[in-house]
């Protein structure tokens, strides 16, 4: 299915915002990526996607608390939630700083895009990583951070003053989004590893040499 959905970012929905197009047969996992990525993100936290502020989906490195109300993404996709027109999902981002990404489906129809995918309009240059969430946010775009505060984020991010909630340029972010997938999946392509394995205890050495590749379970 071909979907046409809103992107905001919760707190700032007239100033940052996206309009994307995206094929439902992604992975939870993916589309979340590219939706952080979209919004400025690196994707170097930790984020879950929650349908219609009721069933959540939890990214890689997070754990299960409640067995009815969540699961991991593992290889679901969008059309494994069986969406419709008015939907709404929530990317929550970087559970320190908690970001609140809102995507609300617009529209959906037979067949895919070419792209998976794809924004085509939008508003606002996104979130700021490791600032503090959206408070601190809005106080560094209305320049009211009081010393401490300028103190904490040299510390946290450097560049903050760099910030421009007007510095937004869609072929820019089309561009990052791709660079940044590619790059991951390069990143998670299995690999092969030799390892020395050797047994303790013993005075004469009993050892191995092993082939493994790096997708194998750890039991």
């Amino acid at each position: 299915m071909r979907i046409k959905a809103e992107i905001f970012l919760k707190g700032l929905k007239k100033t940052i915002n996206r309009i994307a197009l995206i094929n439902s047969n992604m992975t939870l996992e993916d589309f979340s990526r590219h939706v952080i990525v979209s919004m400025n993100g690196n994707c170097k936290h930790l984020f879950q996607l929650i349908l219609n502020e009721e069933k959540g989906y939890l990214g890689p490195g997070c754990y299960v608390n409640y067995p009815y109300d969540e699961q991991m993404m593992e290889d679901l996709t969008l059309e494994d939630l069986e969406l419709f027109e008015e939907d709404k999902l929530m990317i929550n981002y970087d559970f320190k700083n908690d970001w609140e990404i809102i995507v609300k489906i617009e529209k959906i129809d037979e067949g895919y895009y070419s792209k998976d995918f794809e924004i085509i309009s939008g508003t606002g240059c996104g979130i700021l990583e490791d600032c503090g969430g959206i408070i601190m946010l809005k106080k560094i775009i209305n320049n009211n951070l009081d010393d401490f505060e300028k103190y904490i984020l040299s510390d946290r991010n450097p560049k903050y003053e760099e910030y421009d909630i007007n510095d937004f340029n869609i072929l820019t972010i089309n561009n990052n989004i791709d660079e940044y997938i590619n790059n991951y999946l390069e990143l998670v392509k299995p690999k092969s590893y030799i390892m020395n394995i050797t047994l303790s205890g013993f005075d004469k050495e009993i050892k191995r040499k092993i082939s493994v590749d790096s997708n194998v379970k750890l039991d």
